[in-house]
């Protein structure tokens, strides 16, 4: 009597299939983790470089859009980098334009914005407020054409600099 030999299947037994899963999941890990350390380097780097200009820009945008968007079309005052524009406490009972809000810079080239109310001839009424919107300004500029205005704001911090362009459309028509 022949003994028959088992015949060898081809393919890969479970023990090797387990070892290299195991083997991929282990590189996997390892390649996910270096991805996780470059993304925070990444993310605290912006941080330290613009993270403030940014933050700042957005903040002027946000405040110019809101007050512009508020402001009445037949009035303003453009002068260089200073840009004032006026509005109603309350458009359905107010008869004539008594707020007013003006961004200019600072000498220490901050962008701020002064908001106030007015009496009836227009002379500013108490102490207007004031907000600072952003700091370490390099440019700003306005332009108004009919009821649109845009601000191009540029901040710099070393040799690293950010530009912004904001442009709202005035609602109020009074």
């Amino acid at each position: 009597m022949s003994r028959r030999e088992p015949q060898r299947r081809a393919g890969f037994t479970m023990i090797e299939m387990s070892m290299s899963i195991l083997i991929v999941s282990i590189l996997a890990l390892a390649f996910g983790f270096i991805m996780l350390q470059d993304q925070r380097a990444y993310a605290t780097l912006y941080e330290h470089s613009l993270g403030d200009l940014q933050e700042d820009s957005r903040a002027a945008v946000v405040v110019f859009e809101a007050l512009v968007r508020r402001s009445t079309v037949q009035r303003e005052r453009l002068d260089g980098t200073v840009l004032e524009v006026y509005h109603f406490a309350d458009p359905e009972t107010s008869s004539r334009v008594d707020r007013y809000a003006r961004f200019h810079l600072t000498p220490a080239q901050e962008l701020v914005v002064e908001e106030g109310t007015l009496d009836q001839d227009g002379s500013v009424l108490g102490e207007p407020k004031t907000i600072r919107l952003a700091r370490q300004v390099r440019s700003l500029a306005f332009s108004v054409d009919g009821a649109g205005v845009q601000m191009t704001l540029t901040l710099s911090r070393g040799s690293r600099a950010l530009t912004t362009t904001a442009a709202a459309h005035r609602h109020n028509d009074r």
